[in-house]
């Protein structure tokens, strides 16, 4: 695909049906069967093959194998993976870095009092044609990747603020407690759009447990956190 410094890989995996919590069983497990997952690389050799045989390829520095067109096909037919090569040549004291994104679109996040609810980032766009989830996660994604460098100092500058603001209300101990906290609250959170009040929407999903989110027990010690940093996503979950 063509990005916005040249162009770049893009790989993609998703199941052939994408039925939509369309197995009674899945809603006992912690991971859903729909959507589709990405790689988006720039300057690197890129490809979807057999996993052994991608291993054993890059193991021996050697070229990564040609996309497999087998597909689809059950996953245990040779397990596919996604995988990505990049060489960094002679490397001095100071090294090098290589990003690479990850995206997951997974097109319906929620079923909601049997409204189907989008994932944030698509509101306005319910449909599940792998090409317009193509297009979209390609855009997204370039555009994540191309300002890489100043979300990661937004992120630092969040990250040494909260614990700042945990310091001075409660000293050091408090704080790391606190940052452990602030993890734990938004690591399993989902923000969904509401089509029919035209708003976001926050769901808590607790861990290892079955389908049912934002439970009492599970709101209530998120609450405090929420409150702090966005009384209004607190309104929403």
């Amino acid at each position: 695909v063509d990005g916005r410094d040249g162009p770049m890989s893009l790989l993609r995996a998703g199941t052939a049906s994408q039925t939509f919590n369309g197995d009674p069983g899945r809603s006992t497990v912690d991971q859903i069967d729909w959507g589709y997952y990405y790689i988006l690389a720039p300057t690197a050799t890129a490809t979807a093959a057999n996993a052994s045989v991608a291993r054993a390829a890059f193991a021996k520095a050697g070229p990564l194998p040609p996309v497999d067109s087998v597909q689809p096909r059950a996953v245990d037919e040779g397990w596919p993976v996604l995988a990505v090569a990049h060489s960094f040549g002679t490397l001095d004291d100071e090294g090098d870095t290589f990003t690479l994104l990850l995206g997951y679109d997974d097109v319906a996040s929620m079923e909601f009092f049997g409204d189907r609810m989008t994932p944030y980032f698509r509101r306005g766009n319910s449909s599940a044609d792998p090409e317009v989830s193509a297009e979209l996660m390609t855009g997204l994604m370039s555009s994540a990747l191309a300002s890489a460098g100043d979300y990661a100092s937004q992120c630092d500058a969040f990250d040494a603020g909260l614990f700042d603001e945990l310091s001075r209300a409660g000293g050091e101990k408090y704080a790391e407690l606190g940052s452990l906290a602030y993890r734990q609250v938004t690591g399993a959170t989902k923000l969904v759009w509401n089509d029919k009040l035209g708003k976001p929407y926050l769901f808590i999903k607790e861990i290892s447990s079955d389908g049912d989110v934002s439970t009492v027990d599970v709101l209530f010690p998120a609450a405090p956190m929420l409150m702090y940093h966005s009384p209004e996503m607190m309104r929403s979950a």
